[in-house]
């Protein structure tokens, strides 16, 4: 059995994340969210299974905006002003 070295951050480029999956994968079994990172920004995570099982579904669209505080009527979007475009063909 290899001993795998401890990272000190939780950060992984993608390049590193390809070729180390499975330490990736073992970090996130201690229950560690692991963050993935392209041409220095954060990409995506990878949370434990416990983690993203307890996370509230969004559910359908008119479900968000309610809870979102957005019923029928609240949502104001005014009209557009100015000409329409001319498209030439």
């Amino acid at each position: 059995m290899a001993i795998r070295n401890k990272r000190a951050s939780a950060s992984w480029s993608v390049v590193e994340a390809k070729a180390h999956f499975d330490e990736v994968i073992d970090e996130v079994e201690d229950e560690h969210t692991q963050k993935l990172v392209r041409h220095g920004d954060e990409r995506a995570v990878i949370v434990p299974i416990d983690e993203w099982g307890s996370r509230e579904p969004i559910g359908n669209l008119l479900e968000f905006f309610a809870r979102a505080g957005l019923r029928e009527g609240e949502l104001q979007i005014p009209p557009r002003t100015g000409s329409a475009r001319d498209l030439e063909w």
